[in-house]
């Protein structure tokens, strides 16, 4: 943790002799991430992703790179990639969510969170951040149902309960 460069080359160094090492690469990225070195990792992440195309955790941390730097169109390019590659690659779908979200493309991101809902129990986060898309929609009715939802799955969340009382 000291010398988070030298940490990154060798994480690098990993990756030559183990492509499948995934820890290798959450780390790589992370050290990119606290060196603050997204475009790096961009360019580390594509030539990684030359090499192994059906590496859906890099087109993953590709993803999260470009919503690092707000480039939210090429962020969900990077999560389809990942979730075309897994289909049940969970915190893909989130992501793109999320960048869809961003985007303001609120149908596109109920979708994705649907798809989180059918693959893992219900969260109350991801019920959360569908009543919030639906209320941009202005579907009241899924927005209400989806907030009460909120709070019955998980009713310390005051973020839910916030919610509701914005919404009225």
């Amino acid at each position: 943790m000291d010398n988070l460069e030298m940490a990154k080359e060798n994480f690098i160094k990993c990756l030559d002799e183990d492509t499948e090492d995934y820890s290798a690469l959450y780390n790589v990225v992370y050290c990119f991430d606290f060196l603050d070195q997204n475009e790096e990792a961009i360019v580390y992440l594509n030539r990684f992703i030359d090499k192994n195309p059906y590496s859906e955790v890099a087109w993953h941390q590709l993803g999260r790179q470009y919503y690092a730097l707000k480039n939210y169109e090429k962020a969900v390019w990077a999560f389809d990639y990942a979730t075309l590659i897994d289909e049940t690659f969970l915190g893909a779908y989130m992501e793109k969510a999320k960048s869809y979200e961003k985007l303001k493309k609120y149908q596109e991101a109920i979708d994705c969170y649907n798809v989180t809902l059918e693959l893992d129990d219900p969260s109350s986060f991801v019920l959360l951040r569908v009543s919030k898309c639906y209320e941009r929609l202005g579907n009241t009715a899924f927005a209400l149902n989806n907030y009460l939802k909120t709070v019955h799955g998980d009713p310390l969340l005051d973020k839910g309960w916030i919610s509701i009382t914005d919404f009225y």
